[in-house]
């Protein structure tokens, strides 16, 4: 008796600790949000104009993952964000969630789902977001990985998800199959990544889904989570980039490839004059437009 007791306290303390951790580093990283809240376009020409390009669902890797996965009847039917979300919950669903796997021979969602069915092999948020990408282009949803950064550069964690353009909508939205998430409006409206940014910044209200897992972190019960949660997105949401073409196995080789990063006004403006190649041999363009970051994908309503 005396054991559970004890057990009972020091979990309701460790509850307050993370409670009230949450909320002082919740406040400085809104600071940093607030320091640099807009992104305006510089009136010296970018150094890449776009488009961003998007694999089309008759692409052959995605047909075969369609195929082998039943994508179609995993998505099911019913409304465009319904289904999405369904994809979502699948990817999730697939395997387990580890810090700093080794990097699989090909990066695609098809090779990615059957290694984690028949292997089980564990992802990280990188992983789980090239699954649903893929999964979501190989069912006519213009999709990408949108890697979330914070404003310094070390320690260098940072997070991965998906950036779904719905229809329905006519925007682009933020789901994680990482945590199995996706955040909302007051009305239950999903946002995309730029509509979270700036709700956080003046604190308007966010709502994050209830399909929330966090690895290793479930105990502590939904309401923490989602705290939890829109905290770690406060650190990383700073600024944004994508890879210039979403399309399977753009990322498994190691070099040649060219990313898109969006910085925010005042944030190392230098960045802005010329494109950066890695020690690998990659390419990075800063750029400041939201609108040429965030323009509506150029694809048929088919995706095929």
């Amino acid at each position: 008796m005396i054991v559970g007791v004890v057990l009972a306290s020091a979990l309701v303390t460790l509850i307050a600790a993370a409670w009230f951790t949450l909320g002082i580093l919740g406040r400085r990283f809104r600071l940093r949000l607030l320091r640099h809240p807009t992104f305006t376009r510089p009136k010296t020409p970018p150094t890449w104009t776009g488009p961003i390009e998007y694999a089309k669902a008759k692409h052959p890797v995605l047909s075969e993952f369609r195929s082998i996965h039943n994508l179609e009847d995993i998505a099911g039917r019913g409304p465009e964000t319904e289904r999405l979300v369904r994809l979502m919950c699948w990817v999730h669903a697939l395997t387990t969630h580890t810090p700093n796997p080794p990097k699989p021979e090909r990066m695609n969602g098809l090779h990615l789902a059957t290694i984690a069915k028949k292997e089980g092999k564990r992802f990280n948020c990188w992983m789980y977001a090239t699954v649903l990408a893929d999964a979501c282009l190989s069912l006519g949803h213009p999709a990408r990985i949108l890697h979330l950064w914070p404003k310094k550069e070390v320690p260098n964690e940072s997070h991965v998800v998906t950036g779904v353009y719905v229809r329905d909508l006519g925007k682009w939205v933020m789901l994680d199959p990482d945590m199995c998430a996706y955040v909302t409006d007051e009305n239950g409206i999903p946002l995309g990544v730029d509509e979270i940014r700036k709700r956080m910044i003046r604190r308007t209200p966010l709502r994050v889904t209830d399909t929330i897992h966090i690895a290793y972190a479930s105990w502590l019960g939904k309401r923490l989570l989602k705290r939890l949660y829109l905290w770690y997105l406060s650190k990383n949401i700073f600024r944004v980039d994508c890879r210039e073409r979403s399309e399977p196995d753009y990322e498994t080789t190691p070099s040649g490839r060219t990313y898109v990063h969006l910085i925010p006004d005042g944030y190392h403006d230098e960045w802005l004059k010329q494109p950066c190649v890695t020690s690998r041999g990659n390419t990075i363009h800063y750029i400041r437009d939201p609108h040429l970051f965030w323009q509506a994908p150029n694809i048929g309503a088919s995706g095929t």
